[in-house]
């Protein structure tokens, strides 16, 4: 349970969507992902939550500003998953009062991961106001699931799903028993412009 103020949470209102892409952007998205995999890099360099200036992931990742000046006009990720975002924030936002700041959002930031085999992402909390994920694999495997520590909730790992989350959430990923998960990671932000 959580306490926010006044307000307790036994459940963390998240947004959750299954087989959001056709097979076609499905396969767009996959072919952008294997790509990226032979470039992504250590969780030192995906600016990984850390307690006590430990790393508390073991996967792999690139943040996409780190390889494209306008990705909104270059990536089938960054477009196909920002619209995702976009037709989503109404309903997100009615889930609770707490998700209603979602409206100011105005930039982002989009991380794509992989995880191998025993790969995981211990409990942290984002610096963001809220977070989407969207999880793709080409092969079966067991965990990955998403896990959400103040209020005891799991979240099936499921391919071709979306959530969108609270950043106050405190949340990680169990191992995964298989290469083969990957996660496009979009940081939701109200920055000055």
């Amino acid at each position: 349970m959580i306490r926010m103020g006044i307000l307790l949470m036994d459940k963390v209102p998240y947004l959750l969507k299954r087989n959001v892409f056709s097979h076609y952007n499905q396969e767009l998205i996959l072919n952008e992902l294997r790509f990226l995999k032979s470039i992504m890099r250590g969780p030192e360099f995906t600016d990984s939550a850390t307690i006590d200036n430990k790393i508390l992931k073991s996967n792999k990742g690139i943040f996409f500003h780190h390889l494209y000046n306008n990705p909104s006009k270059f990536s089938p990720i960054w477009k196909l998953c920002s619209d995702k975002i976009k037709k989503s924030i109404v309903e997100y936002r009615e889930k609770h009062m707490t998700n209603r700041n979602i409206m100011t959002i105005n930039n982002m930031w989009v991380l794509a991961s992989y995880y191998e085999k025993g790969d995981y992402y211990l409990p942290h909390r984002d610096q963001t106001i809220a977070t989407a994920l969207f999880w793709f694999n080409e092969e079966e495997f067991d965990g990955g699931d998403l896990t959400f520590d103040d209020t005891n909730e799991t979240v099936k790992y499921e391919n071709n799903s979306m959530i969108i989350f609270p950043s106050w959430a405190k949340h990680g990923v169990n191992k995964v028993s298989h290469e083969g998960r990957y996660c496009v990671t979009i940081g939701l932000l109200a920055t000055n412009k």
